[in-house]
């Protein structure tokens, strides 16, 4: 039903040729989508573990001015997230929920409340 346009074919070797051409191209086109998935989903993966290890760093770093309460040592650590284009925002709170410093770039909002923590 749907190769009917195929009966038009004058010759058997032309219409196995038009077959193998259509199944060949079929074939390379889901290959070609499915690389394209595959490279999408390895790229994710790689720029989520790049976040978040820079943000394990920053968590780090940021114990000591979270101990004392050190509000410049704070946005200091924080601007060193300024190097990854990927991190929009980042606040530190204390304890007691208040917020002790944040960093934003200047197209989005830093947040205003805790939004959890990193393990």
């Amino acid at each position: 039903m749907m190769l009917r346009w195929l009966n038009r074919v004058p010759s058997f070797g032309n219409k196995v040729t038009w077959l193998l051409t259509l199944t060949s191209g079929l074939a390379v086109m889901l290959v070609s989508v499915a690389l394209i998935v595959l490279s999408y989903q390895e790229m994710r993966r790689e720029l989520i573990a790049s976040v978040q290890s820079r943000i394990r760093v920053v968590a780090l770093n940021s114990g000591p001015a979270l101990s004392f309460d050190d509000a410049q040592g704070a946005r200091e650590t924080l601007n060193s997230l300024r190097g990854s284009a990927h991190i929009a925002s980042a606040t530190l709170f204390t304890a007691e929920g208040k917020r002790l410093a944040s960093y934003s770039r200047k197209t989005l909002p830093a947040p205003l409340m805790p939004l959890g923590t990193v393990g």
